[in-house]
């Protein structure tokens, strides 16, 4: 049972282990591992099912608001969500503050005394909010930039929550920015198995594999595969990648390979 249930394993192989394993030992253990089994094949079933209908999902945004899924970070869902309240809201959406005041991310004073400061909305779309932080979420994670962002508002005293409110007000300009290109009727980037694609003819026709454009980026394999496949819309890495092939190519005239990356 230990095996079965051990938290170290990252989440996806947990429930792989409790799904194949066979329940054995006395009554209590036995019991214990029979709804285990049975949540974690639930689990994986409901999981592959919203795998599949995040797929049929995100083939709306990206016929119809392709420049949102193009801000980094931006997944499916939040980029969904983020076109219904601009789609429901276009009278109201007149600049990057009114957007901003939509989707509750705008800041509001909090001073006091000596201290000039401001803290989070609780008024707008909650949805969007919603959506707005899961971005700045992951940006905190993954984002360089975002990480030395943090780091130096933390140093100058401001807490998680102030941090957040500024980040989200920043996620909220470009996606205001993206959903006047939608309305101005830009189309965005290619779809990425179309760049992808692209990608994959220079590295190979560089004599490189997708291990050693991962090892130079110092980056898993996995992702440059995932890229050039069209799988993950990873831009800040797919740029890294281009900046790297353009290095090694070294010369002007293969630079415009990338043009339309």
């Amino acid at each position: 049972m230990a095996k079965c249930s051990n938290r170290s394993l990252p989440s996806k192989r947990r429930i792989g282990k409790l799904a194949a394993c066979r329940p054995s030992g006395g009554i209590v253990e036995r019991n214990v591992l029979s709804s285990l089994k049975t949540l974690a094949s639930s689990w994986r079933e409901l999981h592959d099912r919203a795998d599949v209908l995040e797929c049929r999902t995100r083939q709306i945004p990206e016929e119809n608001a392709r420049p949102l899924l193009d801000v980094y970070c931006m997944g499916t869902m939040s980029a969904a969500q983020l076109a219904v309240i601009g789609g429901d809201n276009p009278e109201r959406i007149r600049s990057e503050a009114a957007f901003s005041k939509l989707c509750g991310a705008c800041p509001l004073p909090a001073s006091s005394g000596k201290t000039n400061r401001h803290r989070l909305n609780r008024s707008g779309n909650r949805q969007g909010n919603r959506a707005l932080y899961n971005v700045a979420l992951v940006r905190m994670s993954h984002h360089q930039p975002t990480k030395d962002y943090v780091v130096r508002k933390t140093k100058e005293g401001k807490g998680k929550l102030e941090i957040m409110r500024c980040l989200k007000r920043y996620i909220a300009r470009e996606v205001y920015r993206a959903l006047i290109a939608i309305r101005n009727g830009e189309a965005g980037r290619e779809p990425a198995v179309e760049r992808g694609a692209r990608l994959r003819e220079v590295h190979v026709s560089l004599g490189k594999t997708q291990q050693q454009v991962g090892d130079a980026l110092g980056v898993p394999s996995s992702r440059v595969s995932e890229i050039e496949r069209g799988v993950r819309d990873l831009p800040e890495l797919e740029r890294q990648i281009i900046e790297w092939m353009d290095s090694i190519l070294g010369q002007s005239q293969h630079s415009n390979t990338f043009d339309n990356v």
